[in-house]
């Protein structure tokens, strides 16, 4: 059971299904991406974005559904129960509704879920105050697949031997052994600098253009002295800069020059 629950919550994370509060008017809509795009913060979605999928009872195709039209069309969250019941009960595939009308009942009452209701359907997502985040982390692969499932160490009792989330895969899940931490490795131990940035433009006097230039150009450099500039053709031609590391230029040059 516990190992059914960490499996739907999972899921549902990684649909994106948080009942985050500007996400209230794409509830409403059933997923109209072209609400997201309003939000001035977000970023742009079209149509086939992949945007946030909560659970429902409503055949909506932008959310995802909980029972399947027909026995042969099952849903994701039916096939996932079977997967993890059936070799405790072969006669769960019969039970599914009543099953899942006690589960998502529970989770909203112990503040796991929150439950919409939108004329006769309901929706489901979880609650953001219900997620938790974990530094510590043990990566599942499945045996069939390879599928990989990024879990908190302290739920690696549920994983092991847990059923592959992939709808069409019979395989299961088996703790990785611990590799190097390539990213944190290096930003924890690399050579990371904070950008100080300046303009060099024809706006400022040639004794300020000089003097950031050799504030650039030292080699005896201070943490605070610039290390990024946003230049117009001021520093284009004849500056010598040994040490610069790259440049961009935000159109082709007129001449070969």
């Amino acid at each position: 059971l516990k190992t059914f629950m960490a499996g739907l919550i999972a899921h549902l994370k990684n649909q994106g299904a948080v009942m985050h509060q500007a996400l209230g008017e794409y509830l409403k809509s059933w997923g109209n991406t072209y609400l997201l795009k309003k939000i001035p913060w977000m970023p742009s979605f079209g149509p086939k974005t992949r945007a946030p999928a909560f659970l429902t009872t409503a055949r909506k195709y932008r959310f995802d559904q909980l029972f399947g039209s027909t026995p042969n069309r099952r849903t994701w969250y039916e096939n996932w129960l079977i997967k993890c019941f059936y070799p405790v009960n072969p006669l769960v595939p019969a039970l599914t509704k009543d099953v899942y009308e006690v589960v998502l009942e529970k989770m909203v009452s112990a503040g796991v879920l929150e439950e919409r209701l939108q004329g006769s359907d309901h929706t489901w997502g979880i609650k953001p105050e219900a997620l938790r985040i974990s530094d510590s982390v043990v990566q599942m692969r499945c045996t069939e697949c390879s599928h990989n499932a990024s879990v908190a160490s302290s739920e690696t009792p549920l994983w092991e031997n847990a059923p592959c989330l992939r709808f069409n895969c019979h395989g299961y899940y088996k703790a990785q052994p611990s590799k190097v931490d390539y990213y944190g490795k290096l930003y924890a131990g690399g050579d990371v600098n904070r950008i100080f940035s300046e303009e060099h433009t024809g706006m400022l006097t040639r004794d300020e253009r000089e003097t950031l230039e050799k504030r650039f150009q030292t080699t005896d450099r201070q943490p605070w002295d610039p290390n990024l500039l946003s230049c117009t053709p001021t520093l284009e031609l004849g500056i010598d800069i040994g040490e610069l590391s790259s440049v961009i230029l935000c159109s082709v040059p007129p001449a070969q020059a």
